[in-house]
């Protein structure tokens, strides 16, 4: 593992078809496990920001007959003012339903960008364009709608027309 220091692992985002759309370090904090609501058509592409499913419920309750059931809901990031993240897919939420992994607060990901104008220092937040996230253009964003902190600058990986920067997920 050279390369990398022992708090670092090496981390790959692939497109179904191989296409490599980022590589580099990756720092995973709290990992979570959450799922797609069945009626959300849309899935959560790799790398793509996720936010609270505020119109679902995120624990179902107990009672003698049934078993607690406790799961958390996300959606795709879709709008600039989404509020709710939650952290960044690291593998692809199928549609109706899917299940997977997302790097939570303390990560150190790629995340999908709209373009390379996001600067390390800059709040990461939701864009206009479903799926992706953008740069806050105000000193002093919303509360909730914060993904986290640039930490590498965003760019276009190869030539896929994806772009991605490194943010440290830190949901505010």
């Amino acid at each position: 593992m050279s390369g990398y220091s022992a708090f670092q692992k090496p981390f790959k985002i692939t497109g179904p078809d191989g296409t490599v759309y980022y590589e580099g370090a990756g720092k995973f904090g709290v990992l979570i496990e959450a799922e797609t609501d069945t009626n959300d058509g849309d899935g959560i592409e790799v790398g793509g920001a996720a936010i609270q499913d505020s119109a679902t419920v995120v624990a179902g309750p107990y009672t003698p007959v049934t078993e607690y059931v406790e799961k958390l809901v996300v959606a795709r990031v879709t709008a600039a003012a989404s509020v709710g993240f939650i952290g960044v897919a690291l593998n692809k939420f199928g549609i109706e339903g899917g299940k997977g992994i997302l790097a939570g607060s303390g990560s150190i990901v790629g995340v999908r960008c709209t373009s390379a104008a996001i600067q390390v220092g800059e709040h990461i937040i939701g864009s206009a364009t479903a799926g992706l996230v953008a740069k806050d253009s105000t000193s002093d964003p919303a509360t909730g709608t914060v993904l986290g902190e640039c930490i590498k600058a965003a760019a276009q990986e190869g030539s896929s027309g994806n772009y991605f920067a490194g943010v440290y997920v830190n949901p505010s």
